[in-house]
């Protein structure tokens, strides 16, 4: 789904393709769409839009094109240049022309009311203070929907977009956002007085040993630059091309159980992560204690 932030026009989209459309009976772009209905290509529909309907796909009531005022959407065009001006022309000329005429009338007529006119004006004012609330509370919930949204990158995602929502739970959850040297891929946080050390990684399978010999890299390197001994921390997101449902296998070889145990490394997949962070967004007079049991764990994190 596609958010429009940047229109004049509130609307959502779904990509859908194709050619087969329908035209809306009598509006005022009819006639013109009709004499080209073969020229049109749609890649989406409006899921939600505030304006008047002129096109949907054939046999549906899904909306291609719409208008409002003087702002009107409209499928791609497949017309050689010189008629897809004169068609563009043509639609700006109907854009603008006005739909009725409109009574013009002095100042002074304002301060006079037909009986009923008061008060269907005072409600009309009621309606429009309450479309705005509901529009902001949209605009709100549509916002927090996206960030919610973007969590699911911890079972699906790899590389930057994994590394940026695992640093955005992490500053959620309470955790400082230590600088790191340039080109590296490690994630450096403070928790209370605890130093965490991180290495992140997507993969398609299981986690491997040569990431945990990566992480013990980076604990490492801390330990000698600052003297300070960190808590490394693996984040693999494994199987994140497999479906929920369908991830059976271990995300941890056996031979890396042993390794990372030795030298004091939490092992944790994206997938428990991220119920870590939804247990500690609902419970979050519990999330100091979660968390600490998690920087505790040496091996595998068991829990789901």
């Amino acid at each position: 789904m596609n958010v429009n932030e940047f229109s004049p026009v509130d609307f959502t989209t779904i990509h859908s393709e194709g050619k087969r459309l329908s035209l809306i009976p009598k509006t005022k772009f009819t006639p013109l769409y009709q004499s080209n209905l073969d020229k049109f290509y749609y890649e989406s529909y409006f899921e939600s839009f505030d304006g008047t309907a002129i096109a949907t796909i054939k046999d549906t009531r899904n909306v291609i094109s719409f208008y409002k005022d003087r702002v009107i959407f409209i499928p791609k065009l497949t017309l050689p240049q010189q008629d897809e001006e004169k068609f563009l022309k043509d639609l700006i000329n109907l854009l603008l022309k006005k739909d009725a005429a409109k009574y013009s009338f002095p100042d002074w007529v304002k301060g006079y009311y037909i009986p009923k006119e008061l008060e269907i004006t005072e409600t009309i004012e009621k309606l429009n203070a309450e479309k705005l609330r509901i529009e902001a509370e949209i605009k709100e919930s549509n916002s927090k929907v996206v960030q919610l949204q973007r969590t699911k990158a911890l079972f699906c995602g790899s590389g930057d977009m994994l590394e940026s929502e695992i640093k955005n739970i992490f500053n959620k959850l309470g955790f400082e956002i230590l600088e790191t040297k340039a080109n590296r891929d490690d994630l450096i946080m403070k928790f209370i007085d605890k130093v965490i050390v991180s290495e992140i990684k997507g993969v398609i399978g299981t986690a491997a040993e040569k990431q945990a010999s990566q992480l013990e890299k980076w604990v490492s390197e801390y330990h000698l630059d600052t003297g300070t001994m960190p808590k490394g921390l693996l984040i693999v997101n494994t199987f994140n091309e497999t479906e929920l449902n369908n991830r059976k296998d271990s995300s941890w070889p056996d031979q890396m159980f042993n390794y990372s145990t030795r030298r004091s490394h939490c092992l944790i997949t994206g997938v428990q992560l991220l119920c870590l962070y939804l247990e500690c967004s609902t419970h979050p007079e519990s999330s100091e204690a979660i968390i600490n049991d998690l920087l505790q764990t040496d091996g595998i994190v068991l829990a789901p």
